[in-house]
């Protein structure tokens, strides 16, 4: 419906809306103006009423104070009949000084003058006045007076029918009304005999533009008294011909242009093709980066139960060369060394695992791969005098993803704070890592104390070979590589910012990523 009501006031035809909404526009205006003159004469003949009625109320209660100083009630009575035959008149009172009606007469329905004496009806409003006052209702004005000018011994009532006043006003809105229904009639009747053969001219335009892409070179005949027309003719026309012109050249220029995007298609898949190999060989450089490191790690780690093994080999063939070695010195030995083979055999292990050249996603534990790749950076932490404070919530399990990706973006990260830890003067160098699950999201943070990333440099600290080392002790290539796992392959995100301290990565991922 509302559409329907949108379509006829709105048509989608210019001519329509030339037509209709001239005319709405020109009909709102008369009305407005019909109703604006309409709410003067309302305020006019309101106030021509009160005029009247004061004119009517003085002449008559100067007419009726002499009677009644005379008590002559029968001219009274007359007197009232005879005011009361104005037509605008309903009815006329006198009333005493109690408030209270003496004499009445008012018009029935069929216009005939009742009279009434004593009806026992009080107006005690009157006692709230001293002076002639005015009082409204639906369907008539009144009005008091007192009898004479000093004394207030009794009341003359005037009321004044509405409906008989207005009949004046009614008439006005009838005849502008008819005003505005004939000048919008005539308005209409003009616009259309104007813009009719104009309009069939444009039409006539619009469906030859609408046909040029199928009749290059054709040209339309109009000829009309408005230059506007005669000109956007004259244009079709010499579109149609340009149109003409342009048709060889733009086949030969389309023919061209699939060429060129044959031939850029087969380069964008070729760079395609090298930059996936380029990201392949920049992400395996950088993971031999990281094993290169982390067998450094292992050498450091090794020292000490190596050392502690040959110590006991030599404490034991000392012990031996002089006949002093036990049984129970043997077997102490033996599990000893057993122990530290152990530690070295889970080292290798551990190693091993994070080495793995695979792209398999299954179920693992967090906090256990978490703990293992501490492990192997262990030693190079603290053969940088960097203390480590590890707050890892147990049994953290993401049920679908890599444990070997997460563990080298996690060695990256570490080993990017450790560098920077070291070109500060800090007392006490620490790095804290906190792994805390809540509902699904799984959320890993390294923070340092090394006093932060500057801001400047902050949004570009993940872009490759962005780096704020010398060349000869780093790639730029770490962070870039631990941001892409993280994205890719783990199917979260990897974020850094600073707090009072330092820097802080903040890894997310989810206990239920999506599967590829």
């Amino acid at each position: 419906m509302l559409n329907k009501l949108k379509t006829f006031f709105i048509p989608k035809t210019l001519f329509g809306r030339l037509i209709i909404l001239p005319s709405v526009s020109v009909f709102f205006g008369f009305l407005l103006v019909t109703l604006v003159i309409g709410y003067n004469q309302y305020n006019y003949v309101k106030e021509d009423i009160k005029q009247d009625s004061k004119t009517i109320i003085k002449e008559l209660s100067a007419t009726l104070e002499k009677y009644l100083l005379l008590n002559d009630y029968g001219e009274v009575e007359s007197i009232i009949r005879r005011f009361s035959l104005i037509k605008s008149i309903q009815s006329i009172s006198l009333i005493d000084e109690k408030a209270k009606v003496l004499l009445s007469v008012q018009k029935n329905l069929q216009k005939e003058l009742v009279l009434e004496i004593n009806p026992g009806t009080t107006y005690k409003n009157i006692k709230e006045h001293t002076i002639m006052f005015f009082e409204e209702n639906k369907s008539s004005y009144i009005s008091y007076k007192p009898l004479g000018d000093t004394s207030h011994n009794k009341w003359v009532r005037l009321e004044i029918n509405k409906d008989v006043s207005y009949s004046k006003l009614v008439d006005l809105f009838i005849i502008a009304n008819i005003t505005v229904i004939l000048l919008i009639a005539f308005l209409a009747f003009l616009i259309f005999k104007i813009i009719y053969k104009p309009m069939q001219q444009i039409k006539y335009l619009t469906s030859f533009s609408s046909t040029l892409h199928r009749t290059f070179g054709s040209s339309c005949k109009v000829e009309s008294s408005i230059d506007e027309i005669n000109s956007l003719s004259e244009s079709l026309n010499q579109l149609s011909l340009e149109l003409l012109k342009n048709q060889t050249t733009m086949r030969q220029q389309n023919q061209a242009l699939q060429n060129f995007n044959t031939q850029l298609t087969s380069r964008v898949e070729e760079e395609v093709l090298k930059n996936k190999e380029k990201e392949i060989m920049l992400f395996n450089n950088a993971r031999l980066v990281a094993i290169a490191e982390m067998i450094g790690n292992i050498a450091h780690q090794w020292r000490q139960p190596l050392n502690a093994i040959a110590l006991q080999i030599q404490s034991v063939q000392f012990s031996y060369e002089l006949g002093e070695l036990t049984k129970e010195e043997f077997n102490e030995f033996a599990e000893d060394s057993l122990l530290q083979v152990s530690y070295l055999s889970q080292t290798i292990d551990d190693f091993r695992d994070l080495t793995k050249d695979t792209q398999k996603d299954e179920a693992f534990n967090v906090s256990q791969t978490l703990s293992k790749t501490f492990n192997l950076v262990e030693a190079s932490l603290k053969n940088a005098s960097i203390v480590c404070n590890l707050d890892i919530q147990e049994d953290v399990m993401c049920n679908h993803s890599n444990a070997n990706a997460l563990s080298q973006a996690i060695i990256n990260i570490l080993n990017n704070a450790r560098d920077a830890l070291l070109v500060k003067a800090i007392h006490k160098k620490t790095i804290d890592i906190q792994l805390k699950q809540e509902d699904s999201k799984i959320q890993i943070t390294i923070c340092d104390n090394a006093g932060g990333i500057p801001a400047d440099i902050l949004e570009k600290i993940f872009d490759p070979y962005f780096t704020t080392k010398h060349q000869s002790n780093g790639t730029g290539l770490g962070l870039y590589i631990s941001k892409k796992i993280i994205n890719k392959d783990l199917q979260g995100f990897l974020e850094v910012s600073n707090n009072e301290k330092g820097a802080c990565f903040t890894i997310e991922i989810s206990s239920f990523p999506k599967l590829n």
